[in-house]
């Protein structure tokens, strides 16, 4: 099988570079050891900040650096102020009201702003493959994988129950983040329940890390929805982009696993 991961979005600039490594190494050490054809792919927008991390000291950066597809950050809107006709989740409701009456400050273009970009990321990316894979491998560049965790398994089970699968663990407050370490060295995981009535499932694909065919995401369609400014964010816009887009009644949200480097080391949202 031909597995294609993509690196996309942004590394937060608060992390550190000693991250970012430990980051990659873990990514490779997962799926460069798997029985496929595994190709990494990587993407971000074209800031100083990321060059820099990317400094040629090791193999993991090497790779990087050598690999990486830069492009320009487009001008981001606030994706909560979108018309919320594709979603209407209580959880996401809920977001509207928090993020969606914010001030926008269009020259610092805040964390909420962006939370749609990392989708226009790997849109940029994929647009950049002739002959896509059987799958894809989407990953954050701040997502810290577990190593002992069996990939392959829900590898499979995209074909076999025909459905995207998406990796998040869910982070006690940026205050408590001893909390979520504990969960994460003590490999605490489980799928989602899958009911309207769950707020971590219901039009929600988490977005750590996640697993989809090629033809699941349509380029055309993603660019379309972002010129209009109805592309949502977050997890509600990749449900809205490889679920609701291509009629996918089903996904599997693994509750675990895949944390981010913020929620392990006790930073707060840059916002």
């Amino acid at each position: 099988m031909r597995i294609d991961v993509l690196v996309t979005g942004q590394y937060p600039p608060s992390n550190t570079k000693n991250s970012l490594i430990d980051c990659l190494y873990r990514m490779h050490s997962v799926f460069d050891e798997l029985d496929h054809d595994v190709k990494f792919r990587y993407h971000t927008w074209n800031k100083q900040e990321m060059a820099s991390k990317l400094v040629p000291d090791n193999e993991q950066t090497i790779r990087a650096r050598d690999n990486i597809i830069y492009t320009e950050q487009p001008f981001a809107y606030n994706p909560y102020k979108s018309i919320p006709r594709f979603v209407d989740a209580p959880e996401w409701r809920e977001q509207v009201k928090k993020h969606g009456r914010r001030p926008d400050n269009p020259k610092k273009q805040p964390g909420h702003i962006t939370r749609a970009l990392q989708i226009i990321s790997t849109c940029a990316l994929i647009d950049t493959i002739d002959e896509p894979p059987d799958l894809y491998i989407r990953i954050r560049w701040d997502a810290i994988l577990d190593y002992t965790f069996n990939y392959e398994k829900y590898i499979q089970t995209v074909f076999d129950k025909n459905c995207v699968v998406g990796f998040q663990l869910n982070s006690s407050t940026w205050r408590y983040w001893w909390k979520t370490r504990e969960r994460f060295e003590r490999r605490d995981w489980w799928e989602e329940d899958q009911s309207d009535d769950n707020i971590y499932w219901n039009q929600r694909v988490f977005d750590h890390m996640i697993f989809f065919k090629p033809e699941w995401f349509n380029t055309s369609v993603v660019k379309h929805w972002w010129n209009k400014e109805s592309l949502l964010a977050a997890e509600w816009g990749w449900w809205q982009t490889l679920c609701y887009a291509k009629s996918l009644e089903k996904h599997i949200n693994v509750n675990g696993v895949v944390p981010i480097v913020r929620h392990l080391e006790g930073y707060a949202h840059s916002s």
